[in-house]
């Protein structure tokens, strides 16, 4: 039997978990993304990869933890995919330049449904994801009956700019007491929360992410190689899930793995080197931000 968890990523760095794609012309090196949304992830196998990468450079589980979290990774080693499922880490909120704050986390309705939804189906948060879910069909609902405004945003002082946006509509009820259930659940918060209408927030990050030029020097410095790289930017929010089979892992064995993964910045993705990927990963627990 599996037992699951949610955790949130928060990218305290740029992030470049790369495709291995470039779409030519304009960008060598591509981020991850969804093969149907086109939005952001990093895959399971990447995240697993960083993880385990992580764990076995400074050992703090012993070895058959290790195993049967991870796996084996040799047929020497009776090759196994370990007893721990990794799911992708998808895409729940990302920065974007706004002219009220320094930056604005950009979301979704769809993206923020099939979060929650996520959660209750697994078994993860119960009754006290339901007024978020019902704020969120409700603006939902609000978008598909024409409204022209490209997001909403929380509180009537805050009508900002948002990279090139500015028709903006303003969300109030319920907020004041789901505000603590949003910063509970996953560290945001309602007074820098943009909504956007689900085509445009796909739409912005199939086109919007940041691109950085990066150069290639040979030994005396010259340069060789001006490529292109998209990131996902520091403060981007990502969620990602863990099920733990029971009856293989016991619950001191994934503690002590869980403990080093929410207490330690953890690198995920490409160019460490410059300081890429560094992230925080906290965990979700019925609905509490630990």
């Amino acid at each position: 039997m599996f037992t699951h968890k949610a955790y949130i990523i928060k990218t305290l760095t740029n992030t470049h978990v790369g495709a291995g794609d470039t779409e030519f012309g304009i960008v060598d090196n591509l981020i991850q993304r969804d093969p149907v949304r086109r939005l952001p992830v990093f895959h399971s196998s990447s995240l697993k990869g960083a993880l385990r990468e992580h764990m076995e450079a400074e050992p703090f589980l012993d070895k058959d933890c290790l195993k049967l979290i991870f796996g084996n990774k040799t047929k020497s080693e009776n090759l196994s995919a370990g007893e721990v499922k990794f799911y992708e880490a998808r895409l729940l909120a990302l920065p974007l330049r706004s002219s009220t704050l320094v930056y604005h986390n950009a979301t979704a309705p769809f993206v923020f449904l099939d979060f929650l939804e996520t959660l209750s189906t697994f078994g993860i948060t119960g009754d006290d994801t339901n007024g978020l879910k019902t704020l969120f069909k409700d603006i939902k609902n609000k978008f598909e009956k024409k409204d022209s405004s490209d997001f909403c945003v929380f509180g009537e002082n805050n009508r900002p700019i948002i990279e090139d946006f500015e028709k903006s509509c303003v969300c109030n009820g319920r907020i004041e007491s789901l505000g603590e259930s949003i910063k509970a659940l996953c560290n945001l918060q309602f007074d820098n929360l943009a909504v956007f209408k689900d085509d445009l927030f796909k739409q912005i990050c199939e086109s919007s992410i940041p691109v950085i030029a990066r150069n290639s020097l040979d030994e005396q410095g010259i340069s060789q190689n001006l490529f292109y790289e998209e990131v996902l930017p520091r403060q981007t929010t990502l969620w990602f899930m863990l099920g733990r089979n029971k009856k293989y892992v016991d619950e001191q064995c994934y503690e002590n793995f869980e403990n080093k993964l929410i207490n330690d910045l953890i690198q995920i993705g490409a160019n460490a080197s410059i300081g890429y990927g560094v992230t925080r990963i906290s965990s979700i627990y019925q609905g509490s931000y630990q």
